[in-house]
């Protein structure tokens, strides 16, 4: 997604942002020098965002794509 195309606070960089689905195969999720905490969540329940990163509108648009097999993949 281009960053410029959403709703985020403008900045001085042009960034293009990428969401790549995961899946946990073993080990254990830690945390690391951009997160102090790594959990899931559920949808409706989600934290605080830092919007300069992503917005609620992606999250809802990504979160269709993972559980509608038949949906388009999204692309600016």
């Amino acid at each position: 997604m281009d960053k410029m195309k959403h709703h985020h606070p403008p900045e001085p960089y042009h960034i293009y942002k990428l969401f790549i689905q995961c899946e946990i195969i073993g080990g254990k999720m830690m945390s690391g020098v951009e997160t102090n905490e790594v959990r899931f969540f559920s949808i409706n329940a989600l934290p605080n965002l830092s919007l300069e990163r992503n917005t609620i509108q992606q999250l809802l648009d990504i979160y269709q794509l993972a559980i509608q097999s038949d949906h388009a993949v999204i692309f600016d």
